[in-house]
């Protein structure tokens, strides 16, 4: 029986406040040949449903690509597996999605003994669209990192081609949306037969892609890389970075781009005597804004990951040896201008060993939520989920501990900040684990009269931006009902839900942010049990 360890944070705004976070499910996949499974990514497809994609064994020793899709429920709609062309060894490495839900899927596939990039399109109902390979004319290995698809459904993989020995270049491969290659694009350094490795790929609203990895130079040892294409395959700037004092080696760790095209970077450098965050940032035309470092001064501090929020404030997360020997948690947040905000470290209070955060999610209100690894007994991990408000207070933090090994690769946000993790969990093999955390906030309990019935007001103020306020009264006749409050636009569909939970007898008041709306009606529906009333309001920007 899993074992859900839960901190809520109580915090008081005038009157009764809380902030809530709640389990709704965990699932796991088993491959049919019931040996060890990992779920390795995971993607939000904007209607309902999350995607995750992994390696599994489904027969013999080799490993083929699962990828498996679950409504907000937390019930498989579809499972696809895919064995190469080789029949031989497939991993999955990173999934995107498209405006029209369609899923795509990075990776390697082997065959003669060598790899070959690996893009699979699969649509909305997972029956597969396509399936190509990229081979290098070299003949020998070649590597997908990373995927993502533009607006108008080209899909770009990124990653490395074997050159001959150590000598590896950048590949970056545009399929159009019916997987006919468009272009394909290497980047050999400054060096003869030196590592060029691409490792993350994002596109912006224009269909220009940026690439970053590493890359070797003289006097500077490995660096950061990052290219600009436009959306013909033309290098439009190649920016390198050799951290302070031409330090020997600077590898990325991840990469985002926002709205306008800014980019931005985060890995370590090596220094003299410690490995440090490094944090870049580049605007459209490839000019560096800025670059920040950070050393705890105990050893090493590694990040994992980078986001970005709707206002361009940069969240960085990862690993720091704080206090000790062992790694904590260390999640660092700047403004658009490089400015240090804060800095929280998490340290798990009931062991002392490594606490590793591994991915990043910002929501649309400046909100952050990280999750990672913490170790408890040397051996065995369990799953850590925290979230931030946007001046660093920790709201809430929620651990996942099955019965034995639990670990976790990335996370997603659906539209209304519901948080999903994906990884494995050991039941004597691995299988891949998805979790489902929802969350309920900013719902103020304002009076302790008892109303006599159920009630829906009218927002305030309305209209609005970004914020309004929605307050309701549930009855003492109510029995403690399962109450939900609910926005829709105009259209009828389901914008966010506000509360969905069980409440006592009292008045509440629920905030709604609409920060990331457009202008427009919307309506609010309050429901409980045979009750039922919706009002209208008004986005105005």
């Amino acid at each position: 029986m899993k074992t859900i360890l839960t901190v809520l944070i109580l915090f008081l705004c005038n009157f009764n406040a809380k902030t809530q976070v709640s389990l709704e499910w965990d699932v796991t996949h088993n491959g049919s040949a019931n040996l060890n499974d990992e779920g390795k990514s995971i993607v939000y497809d904007g209607q309902g449903n999350v995607v995750v994609t992994g390696n599994v064994i489904s027969t013999g020793i080799n490993y083929d690509i699962a990828t498996v899709k679950y409504n907000s429920a937390g019930v498989r709609q579809w499972t696809a597996v895919f064995n190469g062309p080789g029949n031989d060894a497939d991993y999955a490495v990173d999934i995107a999605t498209d405006n029209a839900a369609n899923i795509y899927v990075a990776g390697k596939s082997r065959s003669n003994g060598d790899y070959d990039m690996l893009l699979i399109k699969y649509n909305s109902a997972g029956v597969q669209q396509w399936a190509v390979t990229w081979n290098s004319p070299s003949g020998l290995t070649d590597e997908g990192y990373s995927v993502t698809v533009d607006n108008n459904q080209n899909a770009y993989i990124t990653g490395y081609a074997e050159i001959s020995g150590f000598n590896t270049n950048y590949v970056t491969v545009k399929y159009n949306s019916s997987g006919v290659l468009q272009w394909a694009r290497q980047y050999d350094g400054p060096i003869a037969n030196s590592p060029d490795l691409a490792y993350f790929i994002e596109s912006d609203p224009s269909g220009n892609v940026y690439v970053t990895g590493t890359s070797t130079a003289p006097g500077t040892g490995s660096d950061f890389l990052t290219i600009k294409y436009n959306p013909q395959g033309d290098s439009v700037w190649v920016r390198r970075f050799a951290g302070p004092g031409n330090s020997s080696n600077e590898i990325p760790q991840g990469m985002d781009v926002d709205q306008s095209g800014n980019v931005y970077v985060t890995g370590f450098y090596s220094g003299p005597q410690s490995i440090d965050y490094m944090t870049i940032k580049y605007n459209t035309s490839g000019t560096q804004q800025w670059a920040m470092a950070y050393d705890s001064t105990h050893g090493q501090d590694i990040p994992e990951d980078i986001t970005v929020d709707p206002s361009g404030n940069v969240f960085v997360t990862g690993r720091s040896r704080i206090n000790s020997s062992y790694n904590d948690f260390c999640t660092i947040k700047y403004n658009s201008s490089g400015v240090r905000q804060w800095l929280r470290v998490y340290n798990n209070p009931t062991e002392s060993l490594d606490d590793i955060g591994l991915d990043v999610e910002a929501d649309a209100q400046g909100n952050v939520y990280v999750t990672g690894i913490t170790n408890e007994d040397g051996s065995n991990y369990s799953i850590i989920t925290i979230k931030y408000d946007a001046g660093g207070v920790q709201k809430w933090l929620a651990e996942y501990d099955g019965n034995d090994d639990d670990e976790c690769y990335q996370m997603a946000l659906d539209q209304s900040n519901n948080i999903y993790v994906v990884g494995f969990t050991d039941n004597a093999n691995t299988d891949f684990l998805t979790l489902k955390y929802s969350q309920t906030v900013g719902i103020n309990q304002f009076t302790t009269e008892i109303p006599d019935r159920f009630r829906l007001h009218q927002n305030y103020p309305n209209p609005f931006n970004p914020v309004t306020k929605i307050r309701f009264d549930v009855p003492s006749s109510s029995q403690l009902s399962n109450v939900r409050l609910t926005v829709f636009d105009a259209a009828g569909r389901k914008v966010e839900e506000l509360v969905n939970q069980i409440l006592s007898a009292g008045s509440y008041e629920a905030d709604f942010n609409a920060g990331n709306r457009t202008s427009g009606i919307y309506f609010y529906e309050l429901a409980a049990g045979d009750f039922s009333e919706t009002k209208k309001m008004v986005v105005l920007k």
